[in-house]
């Protein structure tokens, strides 16, 4: 595609590190910019794949706000002395850096699906919204819960 060949060049002349390097893919480009270069197909392939990798995203972090939850209640109730306790620190830190870095892929899907036009950031009931780390919080599930339990924190 010769058309895009003085984005290529302006972007190589910039020498970013490796993991900032622009891939120059649709979400990369600007809304006309993807109409003037006709990648329109390519983009809805894009959007496509970036609500697969969101959606896988969600899932790894639900999966490991549970191990996260399981492995507190394991550790208040069964862990005692210094060797198992820091076993267990190490294990439980491992476990939100997981977490953490599967929510920092899913919102980095959901800006990829922002900047394609696919997901309003301003809609409060997005199939995609914001995630945080404190959105994942899992109260107990052997513990009676009361009415209004799942609002208090």
């Amino acid at each position: 595609m010769p058309q895009i060949a003085p984005i290529v060049t302006a972007a190589a002349q910039k020498r970013a590190a490796p993991e900032d390097e622009t891939l120059f893919l649709p979400s990369d480009l600007s809304a006309d910019e993807r109409v003037k270069f006709q990648l329109c197909v390519l983009a809805n392939q894009e959007v496509s794949l970036r609500q697969a990798q969101a959606e896988e995203e969600i899932n790894k972090v639900k999966t490991v706000a549970k191990s996260i939850s399981s492995l507190l209640q394991f550790r208040a109730k069964n862990i005692r002395g210094q060797d198992p306790k820091t076993r267990s620190e190490h294990q439980t830190a491992n476990a939100f850096a997981k977490r953490d870095r599967h929510i920092t892929s899913y919102n980095h899907a959901r800006q990829a699906l922002i900047r394609l036009g696919d997901v309003d950031p301003h809609d409060p009931n997005s199939s995609y919204p914001f995630l945080r780390p404190e959105d994942t919080h899992r109260l107990p599930v052997d513990i009676k819960r009361r009415t209004g339990d799942s609002k208090r924190r």
